[in-house]
């Protein structure tokens, strides 16, 4: 439920953002009011959430209001700055949320991200090579789930990817057998590969599909639970 919207400040579900308008509206609607991510409700806050393509700390408020414990990983200075601001704009919430500066991929180093001009969510280390054909990028620092699990000392629970192609490079180069949940959107338009190799390798890994939704042609989104955990 919306409570509150004005110039300087949305409120949904009592998460609070700044207003940018436009596709962000239709942002916070796919993630509070249609829970797009949707996750039960967690009474054990040991439970984790690994977000990868934290955008503007709208998936990671999400599962933080579901009383998960969040870390969030957004490689875009800018848009890393924004989720800052809005996680900090709910300080209720704030100590669950853990944001990380940084992009996750198989290998440690640095990659490129190409900037989509209209959108904050639509950055993709694939846009040198697909219609949009962006040409602006950031050069920004890798890291793994491995290094991830590992640094912060995470019990593996839910892994939710939404990271504009990078899903082929993190889903079929990790052993995500750890995890009991994973969600994933898959963007075929930008990687070329049929989202059924990625799921075929999470099958090999002991998940069967829960959820699955077809936005367009172009975009898949996926819910899978491990059988195994």
């Amino acid at each position: 439920m919306i409570e509150c919207i004005d110039e300087d400040i949305i409120t949904i579900n009592g998460v609070s953002f700044n207003n940018s308008g436009g596709v962000f509206i239709q942002l916070l609607f796919e993630v509070f009011i249609w829970e797009e991510y949707y996750l039960e409700e967690c009474l054990e806050s040991e439970k984790t959430v690994i977000d990868v393509g934290a955008n503007i700390g709208d998936s990671s408020l999400y599962f933080a209001n579901k009383g998960y414990t969040v870390f969030g990983f957004e490689p875009i200075s800018e848009v890393y700055s924004i989720a800052t601001e809005n996680i900090n704009l709910n300080p209720e919430l704030k100590d669950n949320v853990t944001l990380i500066n940084k992009a996750v991929s198989c290998k440690k180093g640095k990659i490129k991200i190409y900037k989509n001009p209209e959108n904050s969510g639509g950055h993709s280390g694939y846009g040198s090579n697909n219609e949009y054909n962006y040409d602006e990028f950031d050069l920004v620092e890798t890291t793994t789930l491995g290094d991830i699990i590992n640094e912060y000392n995470i019990d593996p629970y839910a892994l939710k990817i939404d990271c504009e192609g990078c899903e082929v490079d993190i889903i079929m180069n990790s052993d995500l057998s750890d995890f009991k949940i994973i969600y994933f959107e898959h963007h075929n338009f930008l990687t070329g590969i049929n989202h059924e190799i990625l799921v075929n390798k999470l099958k090999s890994e002991g998940f069967m599909i829960v959820g699955e939704n077809k936005f367009n042609k172009q975009v898949d989104t996926i819910l899978m639970r491990n059988n195994f955990k």
